[in-house]
């Protein structure tokens, strides 16, 4: 397992933690990306991180689909989670060494 599907599972992990236990999340890495399809009921979007990048879609297949379209947004989507995650790591960093 490389560093990015560790750091995917934690997240996941820490979202499932959070989700109600009758709505039952199930995810899925997209091969040779960051993403990961998460399916809620009988709906998917996709996630970086902790990051919901895609609106809801009926099934798996569009989503992946529409998850590796290159566009500005998703461009910018994936800046911002990082971005996001760098502050996160600054913080920690910062608590830890008060």
């Amino acid at each position: 397992m490389n560093t990015t599907e560790e750091l995917n599972t934690l997240t996941n992990v820490n979202l499932l933690d959070k989700q109600d236990s009758s709505n039952e999340l199930i995810f899925e890495q997209i091969e040779g990306t960051p993403f990961t399809v998460v399916q809620e009921g009988k709906e998917y979007f996709s996630i970086i991180g902790s990051h919901r990048i895609t609106e809801t879609f009926l099934t798996k297949e569009i989503c992946i689909e529409e998850t590796k379209k290159i566009t500005w947004d998703r461009i910018v989507q994936v800046i911002w989670a990082i971005s996001s995650k760098i502050e996160q790591i600054k913080n920690l960093k910062k608590e830890t060494n008060e």
